[in-house]
Order: structure tokens, then C-alpha cells, then sequence
């Protein structure tokens, strides 16, 4: 049973029993995790909800571990993971990880809001509380995995207390990384002045780098041709797939996304794309070039995205 309010969802999820004691937010060891929530056993299910948490504040460790930064920023993800006592908080990054672990005992209640663009959640402990963000496109995977944590219940409240500066902080992060929240809006993407800067900035750094490569074959216009073409490929293909963009883009501020706004994620089609004879001139005449179409992405300007989410998305 759900509550539906003009733009927001309240869904609780409470522990029957609650404690008096504050629990430590500090990054723990193996072995207090251990003591705190239990080991499963290594062929049991794994219950884990897996990088679709968004981490706002509450958890000293984490906090001291970003200082000034966000998840995104030092590329990690949130994952939280059950245990028989309890779940465990991890902050990971490539192969190594922080984390923290809470027991059911001192959980109070577990709170998802939903709002128009996003949503949150709270971890009520006694006295404080721990507050992640998530894209509503992941809301029914958070939901569903609430529901199958051991000893809690569903129950629906009209009640909101998140706090102002939480939401607000939460809003910053998503103005700086404005490929969290997916926005599908026409009026973002780069104008064709810009997409023209790119493409002679972008040739003009390609032949740069190709440079070295071609002194030594001045004799051998078939090599010459195949080194350029070979830096093309592959300055396009590890510069958009690794970072969404390239040095022309970032000169002009300008980003590769999928059509919906979302992590661009057909760079490779994108890439091969660019072969098609003309391609270049395409995007003079539409919104899009070819190269764009046919991989369902698009090239935004940054600026007039995060204009757009502070008019009209949150």
C-alpha cells in the first residue's frame, strides 16, 4: 500500500526494536563487522543491492574518506549488502573499499521518499540518521530490496522530515554531475556552432598526436594514411568511452549522453560511425549528426543542462 501526494511517495520500512545507544559511523575493521552483523556462509545467496545508492551524509568514515568530494568524483559506488544480523554500508572504488556495519537492533526505521526526479532514503538510527539519494529509474529495484531485508515491516506515513540542507546537498551533487539524473529535453543539446569548435579542435589535437607516427613514414603516403586513421579511431574511442567526452568538448563544455541524458554507453558504434563518407557536415543539417542517430546518443551543452534542473527539475 502506497501514499501518492502531488510530487512525493512515502514508503517506511520500521525495526521492531529499537535501542537507546548511538552506533559508531566510523569506518570498522573485518572483524568488527563480523561482530556486529554476522558472516553468511560462503554458498549463501548474496543480498546485495549493487551501485544504485546515491551517498548525501550520516556516515563519519564515508564522509572523512570523500572530504570535500562526492562518490562521484573519486569514481566509487554504494553498495549495501545484508547479513544475518544486520547490512553492511560500503563505499568501493576499483578493488578496495570502506565500510561500515548496523545491526537490526539499532535500526529504527528505514524511510523512501519519492519525489518528481529523485528520490531518498533514510537510515533512522537512535539519534542520527544516514541519508543516500537514488535516480527514480532504480526506485522499484530499492524498494523490492527493502522489502527482502529480514525483521522489518511496510508501513505508510504522510510525514516528510527530510531535512532542507540534506535535499539541498543532495540537489548539488546532481548539479555537478549532471549525467546522474537522465533529462529528456531537446533545448540542451550543443548548439552546431559548438559541435563545429569540437570537431576542428578535436582534429586538431589528432593531428597533433599523429604527428610522431607519420615523421616516420614520409616516404610512405599509405602508412601515413593508416597511422592518422588509426589515431582517429582510437583517440575518439578511448576518449568518449573512458570519459564521456573529448578535448574539444571540454573546451566548449559539452558532453556525450544517450538520448534520455543517461551514461553514454554505445561509444563503439559512435566511433565506427564516424567512417560514413560526409559524415562530418550531417549534424549542419539536424539536430544530430549521424554518428549520433545511429548510436541513440547526443552531444549536450553541460551549461544548459544545469540551467535546466535548477528551473524545472528540482
Amino acid at each position: 500500500m502506497y501514499y501518492f501526494c502531488s510530487d512525493k511517495k512515502r514508503v517506511n520500512v520500521f525495526q521492531d526494536k529499537t535501542t537507546k545507544k548511538q552506533f559508531s559511523m566510523e569506518i570498522m575493521t573485518k572483524e568488527a563487522i563480523r561482530n556486529e552483523v554476522g558472516k553468511t556462509w560462503f554458498l549463501a545467496d548474496d543480498n546485495m543491492l549493487a551501485a544504485k545508492l546515491i551517498y548525501i551524509s550520516g556516515i563519519n568514515g564515508f564522509d572523512n574518506y570523500l572530504g570535500q568530494k562526492d562518490q562521484y568524483d573519486i569514481k566509487s559506488v554504494i553498495h549495501i549488502q545484508e547479513k544475518p544480523k544486520g547490512i553492511i554500508m560500503r563505499i568501493a572504488k576499483l578493488f578496495s573499499a570502506k565500510e561500515i556495519a548496523i545491526s537490526y537492533k539499532n535500526i529504527k526505521q528505514i524511510s523512501l521518499v519519492k519525489y518528481e526526479r529523485y528520490s531518498m532514503v533514510e537510515f533512522m538510527l537512535e539519534g542520527q540518521t544516514i541519508y543516500f539519494g537514488l535516480d527514480n529509474q532504480n526506485y522499484s529495484d530499492i524498494l523490492d530490496y527493502l522489502k527482502s531485508l529480514k525483521k522489518v515491516k511496510l508501513e505508510e506515513t504522510l510525514k516528510s522530515n527530510v531535512p532542507i540542507e540534506i535535499k539541498q546537498k543532495f540537489e548539488s551533487i546532481l548539479m555537478k554531475n549532471t549525467e546522474v539524473l537522465p533529462i529528456k529535453m531537446d533545448n540542451i543539446i550543443a548548439s552546431k556552432w559548438k559541435r563545429v569548435f569540437n570537431y576542428l579542435i578535436d582534429s586538431l589535437v589528432i593531428s597533433i598526436i599523429s604527428i610522431p607516427f607519420v615523421i616516420f613514414n614520409l616516404d610512405n603516403q599509405l602508412q601515413q594514411s593508416l597511422v592518422t586513421l588509426f589515431v582517429f579511431l582510437f583517440y575518439y574511442l578511448i576518449m568518449e568511452s573512458a570519459f564521456r567526452t573529448t578535448i574539444g568538448k571540454l573546451i566548449t563544455n559539452t558532453r556525450v549522453v544517450n538520448f534520455d541524458g543517461s551514461r553514454a554507453e554505445d561509444i563503439f558504434n559512435r566511433t565506427i560511425c564516424r567512417f560514413i563518407p560526409f559524415e562530418p557536415l550531417s549534424f549542419l543539417f539536424s539536430n544530430n549528426g549521424w554518428h549520433d542517430n545511429l548510436s541513440k546518443t547526443i552531444v549536450i551543452d553541460r551549461k544548459l543542462r544545469k540551467n535546466y534542473r535548477q528551473r524545472v527539475v528540482l
